[in-house]
């Protein structure tokens, strides 16, 4: 799976956490296709 950053949190660290946490999910479409998922961190 490929997961980018589009917009930068402008911590390394979350951006690291989100793009790991996400290459986790498992995600099975009927097609192939490029979904953008907004990630939000409160801290």
């Amino acid at each position: 799976i490929e997961v980018s950053v589009i917009k930068s949190t402008g911590s390394q660290a979350l951006n690291r956490c989100a793009v790991e946490a996400l290459k986790r999910w498992i995600f099975r479409p009927n097609f192939v296709s490029r979904v953008r998922v907004p990630i939000a961190f409160t801290l």
